[in-house]
């Protein structure tokens, strides 16, 4: 075999490799992304009124 076929063999190789390497990892962030749905608190697109700085007195009982 001539250098020149084997470097081309390494460097197909090397390719191939890093195609499937990248298909796994493709495949394990789908299947990780696929168990995190339905999420059990969607996301709000509304924020909560901010909570007002004067309060209330409670009232006192006079069961005495």
């Amino acid at each position: 075999m001539l250098p020149d076929a084997k470097r081309k063999r390494r460097k197909d190789d090397a390719e191939r490799d890093q195609r499937e390497r990248r298909r796994r990892q493709e495949e394990a962030l789908d299947e990780a992304l696929g168990n995190t749905f339905p999420a059990s608190d969607p996301v709000s697109v509304e924020q909560p009124a901010p909570a007002s700085s004067k309060r209330r007195p409670r009232p006192t009982s006079d069961a005495s």
